[in-house]
């Protein structure tokens, strides 16, 4: 069913769409999609490249049940808790504690799946991780076989799943004859970002990568975690690469959308029909309408846009909230 290195989920390479009527709203370069929303299982989203590595990493251990964790609506943690069912594992979740009222977005598959989240009082990674270590304890005492996936997956094994994204990009921008000057992708805990910089280093390009840092590490941001997960998969230091951080898009907070963030989405649904959610691909999205409006690009230039998925992240309360306070 599975190899030793990967346990298979993608049905195959996402595509790479042409954003024509984005493009033609905005004036600038010819903007590319990378539509990782559609690596195929619950709705999507870059998490599902990872955990074809990380089960089967689990499975090859002998794991009985993953352990990770994230915020209160996490798609991490429930496409998590859904492929690991299909690899055979249970899964325990590590939450920040949601606001009250009725379940919502990815509760509801937590909900139907039978698992009761463990809460944490608020979103701080470092406590989050803690928990982590100690339901790994817990388990562990209990006779059970955890196996720990750090927030959003971001490991050495993990981050191997974008690079298989570097790759397909590179086919697909080889077969449409062009050669993009940047590739936007959110990043969060630094995974995604390092999978990319890894493919980088595996098949170099001309074009520069910017991660638009959506606030989930405070402090330094996600950058520096992406350089040591580099590091740590090639057993050696990363070298310099065309490489940027973006943190003009963190808004209020993580999770939490700020005006050009909502902007964004609205535009992105009204032109090209794509659904962006408020933690991540909306304030990567907000990133790229920034650049272009700025004139970074030319409009013979070609620009990369990864839509790392997250749309259960719109059906929430806490997004009707934001929409209540944004002028359509």
């Amino acid at each position: 069913m599975f190899s030793n290195d990967r346990f298979p989920l993608i049905p195959g390479p996402t595509p790479l769409a042409e954003a024509s009527h984005l493009r033609r709203i905005l004036g600038g370069p010819r903007i590319l999609i990378k539509r990782d929303d559609l690596t195929g299982r619950i709705v999507g989203g870059n998490k599902i490249r990872k955990l074809e590595y990380l089960l089967a990493d689990a499975r090859r251990a002998g794991a009985t049940h993953v352990v990770t964790g994230g915020g209160a609506q996490s798609n991490h943690a429930a496409q998590t808790a859904v492929c690991a069912r299909m690899a055979g594992l249970e899964a325990v979740l590590v939450l920040s504690r949601p606001t009250p009222g009725r379940p919502c977005g990815n509760l509801l598959v937590h909900r139907l799946l039978g698992i009761t989240p463990e809460y944490v009082d608020r979103y701080e990674p470092d406590d989050l991780e803690q928990a982590m270590r100690q339901c790994c304890e817990r388990l562990t005492r209990e006779g059970f076989r955890p196996y720990h996936i750090p927030l959003g997956g971001s490991t050495p094994i993990g981050i191997r799943g974008y690079v298989d994204c570097w790759h397909e990009i590179a086919n697909q921008c080889r077969t449409l004859g062009v050669s993009p000057a940047a590739i936007y992708s959110a990043t969060g805990t630094g995974g995604t970002l390092a999978g990319l910089l890894l493919g980088h280093l595996e098949a170099p390009a001309s074009c520069r990568l910017v991660g638009v840092d959506v606030g989930a590490i405070p402090g330094e941001g996600p950058l520096p975690r992406a350089v040591a997960l580099v590091a740590d998969a090639r057993g050696g230091p990363c070298p310099t690469l065309p490489v940027e951080l973006n943190r003009h898009q963190i808004g209020p907070g993580y999770a939490r959308p700020g005006p050009d963030c909502l902007t964004a989405m609205r535009l992105f649904l009204q032109t090209e029909g794509l659904l962006l959610d408020p933690a991540y691909t909306g304030k990567a999205a907000a990133a790229l309408v920034a650049d272009i409006g700025a004139g970074r690009w030319r409009r013979d230039e070609t620009v990369v846009f990864i839509h790392t998925g997250g749309a259960a992240g719109f059906f929430t309360e806490g997004m009707a909230a934001h929409l209540d306070n944004s002028p359509a």
